[in-house]
């Protein structure tokens, strides 16, 4: 016969045998503990969602996501189906979280949307469905008017806009584009003004950054040179590179005579493009040495004595006294004992 201290410890063993049981289906409903513990579902976000179809009218998680792993199938093909919002007007957006997918997947009965993680982004915007301008595409907008400007190859232009980073994102509608150029300089670092009309109307204004270069033959130094040294045609060597200013475009030296018996003004590597301020300031003629003048009258070629009233190098235009008649004309330096009459 059981006594009273029999019947108090069975009472105590389907307590403990009851909490054990309690706290077991608790830590499986938690996902903190389960014999069977189901797969986690990973849900890849984009960094941005653009609308492709006039006729969709909500955003399901199967439109948004670029990939869903884990689970079963059965579980992914619910998840997919799961409407997340409504498709934001053409041209405009909207910003949509992870905590949003999380909320829309519990409202329409996916119960194990704890067991929902995420990579990429946890915030990213849905932009309504319309059209875009590039950055590519004002670049090549801006290269049709350097062409007529410069008569440059376009093959040889390189035009980046530098102020956007982002497409212009519009609603549908006949879009055109004007640009203008604002800034003094015509290359190098340029400032433009953008207006896109839509249906003819001005939908947008705004300011562009845009960087143009242009290639060319340059001269480049071959080996490291001291300052004071003589440069000779030897030292150097031809190369084609892109030029991204007007100002190096200036001083980039393209005439190989204009290196001849110049000496550096400073040291210089190999590599470095010649440029006329990397020469110490001195002059090929000076004032006032007799010169050979050439003057050319059609046909007609004529060599008149000539003396210099200014210092010069190559390529400048100085004035010079005719000698012959005792009057001052202008000429352009051609090499250290002849000019050109201009």
């Amino acid at each position: 016969m059981r006594g009273p201290k029999d019947w108090q410890q069975t009472q105590l063993e389907r307590i403990a045998i009851t909490f054990l049981v309690s706290a077991l289906l608790v830590l499986r409903a938690t996902g903190v503990w389960a014999l069977d513990q189901p797969e986690r579902i990973v849900i890849e976000l984009p960094a941005s969602y653009v609308i492709a179809q006039a006729t969709m009218q909500v955003v399901t998680v199967g439109d948004l996501a670029q990939s869903i792993t884990g689970g079963s199938e059965e579980e992914r093909l619910a998840l997919r189906a799961v409407p997340v919002t409504k498709v934001p007007n053409p041209g405009e957006s909207l910003i949509c979280t992870s905590s949003r997918i999380i909320a829309a997947a519990r409202q329409n009965g996916f119960d194990e949307f704890r067991r929902i993680s995420f990579d990429g982004p946890r915030n990213f915007k849905i932009f309504g469905l319309g059209q875009t301008v590039s950055a590519d595409t004002l670049a090549e907008r801006i290269t049709r008017d350097i062409m007529q400007e410069f008569n440059w190859d376009p093959k040889e232009l390189s035009v980046r806009v530098l102020s956007l980073p982002n497409d212009l994102r519009l609603p549908p509608g006949d879009v055109r584009i004007q640009v203008y150029r604002t800034s003094p300089q015509r290359y190098g670092t340029v400032q433009y003004d953008l207006t896109i009309l839509l249906n003819d109307d001005e939908y947008m204004h705004r300011t562009l950054i845009v960087e143009i270069a242009h290639r060319r033959n340059v001269f480049v130094f071959r080996n490291n040179k001291p300052a004071g040294s003589m440069v000779t045609l030897q030292d150097v060597d031809v190369q084609t590179r892109y030029v991204r200013s007007e100002r190096e475009d200036e001083y980039t030296i393209s005439d190989p005579r204009e290196l001849v018996g110049r000496k550096l003004g400073r040291t210089v590597n190999p590599g470095i493009t010649v440029t006329r301020d990397l020469f110490a300031r001195t002059y090929l003629i000076p004032r006032g040495q007799v010169v050979s003048m050439v003057v050319q009258n059609g046909n007609l070629r004529m060599n008149i004595r000539g003396k210099t009233e200014q210092n010069a190098n190559i390529g400048d235009i100085i004035r010079v006294r005719n000698l012959f008649n005792n009057k001052i004309v202008q000429a352009r330096v051609v090499d250290a004992n002849t000019v050109e009459m201009m």
